[in-house]
């Protein structure tokens, strides 16, 4: 009868602190300017308050037409560039912490059941990528010349840092090949 493999304690502690150092990044800065700072929880809630207050002050802002015509309008108007690397990045701003929690949720769930080590590289893995592009998004926004004032006023805060080293130690604790403790051998 072939024998489950378990992961070793060594992949377990190293995918606990990655993900608990994951968490932690979430509340540290992630943006800073003059004098204020963001963390990644932040910019959610605030980038969705923001899109609905923008979106009922756009509806209150329009003069009162006929149905048909408003429709008309709407339907031929396209979006530039600065408009949907905006959304992009509003959309990647409300997801990301949910996804960070989620990752961080199924790791600790994980780590409790004993499963395989690969299942912590993948998630490493997948919360390296999420958080780099996210910050390719906004590097793109930052580019267009509507957001460069913001570019210049600010920094990126060590939020990002330590995200990302939590998502490297997950990744690390799924790559290194520990050997499980060997039960009934005395």
């Amino acid at each position: 009868m072939a024998r489950r493999r378990t992961t070793a304690p060594t992949n377990q502690a190293l995918a606990g602190i990655g993900a608990a150092i994951l968490l932690i990044g979430l509340f540290l800065p992630m943006v800073s300017a003059a004098g204020s700072w963001l963390s990644f929880i932040d910019v959610t809630w605030k980038a969705a308050t923001l899109g609905r207050i923008l979106v009922e002050t756009d509806d209150g802002a329009r003069p009162p037409q006929g149905r048909g015509l408003q429709l008309q309008d709407e339907s031929n108007r396209k979006l530039s560039h600065p408009e949907i690397a905006l959304v992009v990045v509003g959309i990647f701003a409300i997801l990301y912490p949910i996804y960070t929690f989620v990752l961080v949720a199924i790791t600790f769930f994980q780590i409790c059941v004993g499963t395989r080590r690969g299942v912590y590289a993948l998630l490493g893995g997948l919360a390296l990528f999420a958080t780099i592009f996210y910050g390719i998004a906004l590097y793109a926004l930052s580019t267009h010349k509507e957001f460069a004032f913001f570019a210049v006023l600010a920094s990126p805060g060590f939020g990002w840092a330590v995200v990302l080293v939590g998502a490297v130690v997950l990744t690390i604790a799924g790559m290194i090949e520990a050997q499980p403790p060997i039960r009934g051998i005395p």
